[in-house]
């Protein structure tokens, strides 16, 4: 694909929850997400927290993670170096207005709001998110599937 971003992300970019989760749960994808945590800056809004809180709630429903492996997981997420970005009424109106041209949940378009904001890429292992973006030529340049060529 060919957009503003195409090449490695060497620099500053946007995190969801699908991303920081790899850094705490082994899965696919987890040694890429890893290597983000390189030093370079990493935004993400507040809703990061809660994302990822429901994600460790469910495994632990699923019985992948113990109450107490929840627990730590979030702990590391929460003193991730993560630069939150300034969330305020224009944001949320941002994420809006993306979501209803993405046809997509606005708390993913937060983070889409965010990166065209701060001017860099989203890097997310949500592919249905990755496919709504790439169908509207003003976001596609701004979100990355984790684990692309692209995307690291």
């Amino acid at each position: 694909m060919s957009d503003a971003f195409a090449g490695p992300v060497s620099g500053p970019c946007v995190v969801d929850a699908s991303t920081a989760l790899k850094w705490v749960l082994q899965e696919e994808g987890s040694e890429v997400a890893v290597a983000l945590l390189d030093g370079r800056p990493l935004y993400a809004p507040t809703l990061i927290f809660i994302e990822v809180a429901n994600a460790l709630w469910s495994a632990v429903r699923r019985q992948r993670l113990l109450p107490e492996e929840a627990a730590d997981a979030l702990d590391l997420i929460t003193r991730a170096p993560l630069r939150q970005g300034a969330e305020d009424a224009s944001l949320a109106q941002r994420a809006l207005q993306l979501s209803l041209l993405l046809d997509h949940p606005v708390h993913d378009c937060s983070y889409l709001a965010l990166a065209m904001r701060q001017k860099v890429p989203v890097v997310t292992a949500d592919r249905r998110f990755v496919r709504a973006a790439a169908a509207v030529p003003e976001a596609a340049p701004f979100v990355r599937l984790l684990g692309d060529s692209a995307a690291h």
